[in-house]
This record gives structure tokens, sequence and C-alpha cells, in this order.
């Protein structure tokens, strides 16, 4: 429906990685990734909404910074917040390894939580793998893989769609901390405001080749 192998939305000098979207309600998406442009260093998370014909609708058809601050922004993922923006959370190496940070955009962008997000997760050993759906009440959940225990385990949160604010216990609630490792959440709602949560499992694996399983 757009150019033929593809429509550039960021191509400028500095790296482009790790794109992520979801739909706007209007036919177009908000795209975010992490971008190089403005530190050569580091990732930030840049963004753009492009509209059903193809047209770049922020910052003047250019990625519009969304989260700009030190150390890396990683993994970010997206999902529509019902009212014509969206919700974004994230990978954060600003205080630690790796903490879990959340965002709520508006439809030009902007943010409506506080600037350059709210800590969701920021727990010893790093946070990572974030994902994250809207539920059926509007209120984000995430989960991610989190290695607080020393070992990576997987804990989730369910997030106050107007500020942010945690609605589940500080810092997440863990799902499965079992032993060995758990990896690789997938999430959807379950349509009564929680959340169904998938991973794979390393408790029963032997190996090499290793014995690995889907809870």
């Amino acid at each position: 429906q757009f150019a033929a192998n593809g429509l550039a939305v960021a191509t400028r000098a500095g790296m482009e990685d790790q794109p992520t979207l979801c739909g706007d309600g209007a036919g177009g998406v908000f795209v975010v990734w992490q971008d190089k442009n403005a530190d050569p260093v580091f990732y930030d998370l840049h963004g753009q909404r492009v509209g059903p014909d193809g047209a770049m609708l922020w910052n003047g058809g250019q990625p519009k910074p969304l989260v700009v601050f030190d150390w890396d922004q990683d993994g970010p993922t997206l999902c529509p917040d019902g009212e014509g923006g969206c919700f974004l959370a994230w990978s954060d190496s600003r205080d630690d390894v790796g903490d879990v940070y959340a965002q709520r955009l508006d439809a030009d962008g902007n943010p409506r939580w506080q600037a350059n997000g709210r800590a969701v997760a920021t727990g010893d050993d790093g946070q990572d793998a974030v994902v994250l759906v809207a539920g059926s009440d509007d209120d984000p959940l995430l989960a991610w893989v989190d290695r607080r225990s020393g070992t990576p385990d997987i804990y989730a949160q369910k997030l106050a769609a107007a500020d942010g604010a945690p609605l589940w216990t500080a810092g997440g609630r863990a799902v499965c901390t079992a032993v060995e490792s758990q990896y690789r959440p997938a999430l959807c709602g379950d349509g009564e405001g929680g959340a169904y949560v998938a991973w794979f499992d390393y408790r029963n694996a032997s190996g090499p080749p290793w014995n690995l399983d889907i809870y």
C-alpha cells in the first residue's frame, strides 16, 4: 500500500534499530525505535506517527525525540491507549544495568506522564525484554524478564492509565520464580482487565541439546 520495498521512516546518518509499532486508531501507526543520532555511543528512543497515506505526521516529517536520557534506552514496545495515543515501555540503563520504564504519549507524541518516563521496576541485576498490552479497562499491563533474585524470572505490573502509578505490588508482581531461568515473555489481555503471560522455561532443561519448555 506504500512504496515498493517499504516507506522510509527514519534514514538519518546515525543508526536506527529495534522498531516497534501499533495502530493509532485512525488508520495509521505509531512507530518507535532506538536511535543513535543524538549520541554516537548510547541509544535514545525516537518515534514517528505515520498516516494511512504514508504521511509523516510528527515533527515536520522528521523523527521526534521521545526519550533522550543518559545511557541506553533499549527494547521499546508499544500498544494503543484507547484515546488516540499509545503506551510505551522499554528497558533503561540510566541508573542500573537495566530497569523497566514506561510512558504514555498523546496523538502528537507528547508525554502524558513525567518527562523521559516513569520507573516501573528498578531491581538489581537488570530487567529487560518488556512486553506491553492495554487491558480491557484501558490500564496498561507489562511483563518482563527480571534478575533481582540473581537468575532470570518473569515479573508483571499494571499501571494506572491516568498517571502511570503502579496498581499492583511496587516494583512488580512475581509471575514465575521457578528454579533455573525464564525468558522471552509474551502477553495478551484476558478481556477482564488482566492478562495472560507465556514464556520459555529452563526448569526441566537438560543438555545440550537443551530441553526447553513453554509455560
